[in-house]
Formats: structure tokens, C-alpha cells, sequence
């Protein structure tokens, strides 16, 4: 999986953009269990301007979520996870801001995972990921400019 993944991620196309954007003016926060697939998204992602969290378990999610909170406005959130499932992860970062975006960044398939968590996320974004649609699904949620 990690290797499809690498391969679909750091594809010649995906080169960071060459026009200055806002992007590192907020923070997005990664939450998966599979440590090479979060250091591999994060690399991406810091690539492509964001400034990135990572987290390898919903508990340390939300502890970093709770100190930081003004600073990441989207989570990228795995479904299956031990100790806190996605589910419930979302449910907590939900009640601590909830108008926070959340990308549902998994290996189920949507008719896999709780309708609850289904209705909750913003996108749901099937692994193994595309660099391009992973970023175009953040620019559309948070835009790449700073918000007033």
C-alpha cells in the first residue's frame, strides 16, 4: 500500500507550485496509523507549501488539536485507527471546532466506514492517493489565500 501510494504521490506532475501562495499561513494535521504513509503525505504537503502536524493515533490528535487550534484549519483523518477510530475522532475534533475540515483519507471503501463518519467529513479521499487531488481537495476546502 505504502508503495502504490509513494508512487501515486511523488508523480513527476505533482511539482510544488512557482507563484507564490498563502498556504503556510495555516496548519494542516495528518492522522494516520501507517507512520510511512504520514511522513510520506506530510512530505507532500510541506513540498506543496503547508505547514503540517502529524499525528500516528486519534489521542494524539486530539492533544494536538487542543493546543493549536486557531493554527490547522483541515484534518486529514484515517478511519481505521486503533485505541480512537476515525468515528470518534471526528466526533471529538467536531465538538471542539465545528466548522473545522476534515478529509476522510482511507483504505475502506465509504460503504465501509459508520454513516456517521460518511455524513461528517468534508471529502472522502480513497488510498492510495493522488498528489494533485489531494491538493485541489484543499485548495477547494481552505483556498490557498488567506482568509479576513
Amino acid at each position: 500500500m505504502v508503495d502504490t501510494c509513494r508512487q501515486t504521490l511523488t508523480g513527476q506532475d505533482t511539482k510544488p507550485p512557482r507563484e507564490p501562495v498563502y498556504r503556510n499561513e495555516f496548519t494542516i494535521l495528518v492522522v494516520d496509523d501507517d507512520t510511512s504513509f504520514l511522513h510520506l503525505v506530510s512530505s507532500v504537503l510541506r513540498k506543496h507549501g503547508f505547514n503540517v502536524l502529524n499525528a500516528s493515533s486519534g489521542v494524539k490528535s486530539l492533544t494536538m488539536f487542543t493546543y493549536a487550534p486557531s493554527d490547522i484549519r483541515l484534518v486529514l483523518l484515517d478511519y481505521t485507527m486503533p485505541q480512537l477510530n476515525g468515528d470518534e475522532t471526528l466526533q471529538y475534533l467536531r465538538k471542539l471546532n465545528p466548522s473545522i475540515k476534515v478529509v476522510a483519507v482511507t483504505s475502506s471503501d465509504s460503504n465501509q466506514v459508520s454513516a456517521r463518519f460518511r455524513d461528517g467529513v468534508d471529502k472522502f479521499l480513497q488510498k492510495p492517493l493522488d498528489a494533485k487531488e489531494l491538493i485541489a481537495t484543499i485548495d477547494s476546502l481552505v483556498g490557498s489565500k488567506p482568509q479576513n
